[in-house]
């Protein structure tokens, strides 16, 4: 984007443009010099897709998507660092004109409003140095996505990537927020040799200062962890199925609240998405998903969201990849 771009796009002077320039290749995310060691954050593509055909040119009404091609902090199975360019695969290089049998033109256009408001803004994936320690790409992570959201007002919803990738992102909120994770465990395990991984970082959260609640929303593990830390809620999936609303999110229904929302694709039925390492039966269904986003959103301020633990190699039919998808529809359109 060139600077009159960003002038047009954005309420801001070219003074403040320059200024962000200069952090940027600061920061190495920008670099004039092609031979430089600067490290940049972004992972090179050569891919043509993008999320839901995400135009090339960024305003600050659009919800960026960003790809986190990582899972080397799972316990389980590989495969869900490839999520994000499947989702990108899966929801662009829909042609709006097809060539009938007699050779005429037949005009079409989506009738989905992600597709026709150009609703989002794809930032690519954060870049993964094959054989780094999960800290390091936690720690770059950490920096892009504070650096996104002190520069641009553009909310940010992360595709991962293997559930750790939220622990760093809450870091960067300096507001204290709620955290509410939709998720069919409690990952809250130990934390062994400071390593933190898809299975005890809410652990690791528990001890942040600017998180001053976690809500798990949609567990079902068989057994529950002993908690002696009051800013931890819990909704079953029992709950939700049985339950208002309402009642349930009681406790904040008054206030000036910011939320941030992850939600582990496991969080579903197995028979609904099936592509996830580990799953458990008696789940929610997407309907349940977009009820909770929704209440939320009603209540208070969703500052941020991601979408985890999708692997593809383990799903059938596209059966999990389509989930991800309708989620991600619906939460644009609630974020827009």
């Amino acid at each position: 984007m060139s600077i009159d771009e960003c002038l047009n796009n954005f309420d801001i002077s070219k003074n403040d443009v320059l200024n962000i320039i200069d952090e940027l290749s600061e920061l190495g995310v920008l670099c004039n010099n092609t031979n430089s060691k600067v490290e940049s954050y972004f992972a090179n593509t050569n891919s043509n897709s993008s999320f839901f055909d995400a135009p090339r040119n960024r305003n600050k009404n659009q919800i960026c998507l960003l790809g986190i091609p990582y899972d080397g902090a799972v316990t389980g199975a590989s495969g869900c660092k490839l999520s994000p360019d499947k989702i990108r695969n899966l929801t662009s290089g829909y042609a709006n004109q097809y060539i009938r049998i007699d050779g005429n033109l037949e005009n079409y256009r989506p009738n989905i409003n992600v597709y026709m408001n150009q609703a989002v803004f794809d930032l690519g994936n954060l870049l993964y140095i094959a054989g780094e320690s999960s800290s390091d790409l936690h720690d770059r992570l950490e920096k892009l996505y504070a650096l996104q959201i002190k520069q641009f007002p553009n909310k940010i919803v992360c595709i991962g990537g293997d559930h750790s990738i939220t622990y760093p992102i809450l870091k960067c909120f300096k507001r204290k927020i709620k955290f509410v994770k939709i998720d069919a465990h409690y990952d809250s395990d130990t934390i062994i040799n400071g390593i933190v991984n898809h299975a005890n970082f809410v652990t690791a959260i528990q001890n942040m200062d600017n998180v001053d609640e976690i809500i798990h929303v949609g567990v079902r593990e068989a057994w529950k962890p002993i908690f002696s830390n009051e800013k931890i809620k819990v909704i079953t999936s029992d709950d939700i199925k049985r339950k208002d609303l309402s009642d349930l999110f009681l406790d904040f229904s008054q206030g000036d609240y910011d939320f941030y929302i992850s939600i582990d694709i496991d969080v579903l039925d197995p028979t609904i998405a099936p592509g996830t390492g580990f799953t458990i039966p008696f789940g929610l269904d997407i309907i349940d998903i977009f009820r909770i986003i929704k209440h939320i959103n009603n209540i208070g301020n969703i500052v941020g969201m991601d979408i985890v633990e999708f692997n593809p190699l383990l799903d059938k039919n596209n059966m999990t990849g389509y989930a991800v998808i309708e989620i991600l529809r619906f939460i644009i359109e609630i974020l827009s």
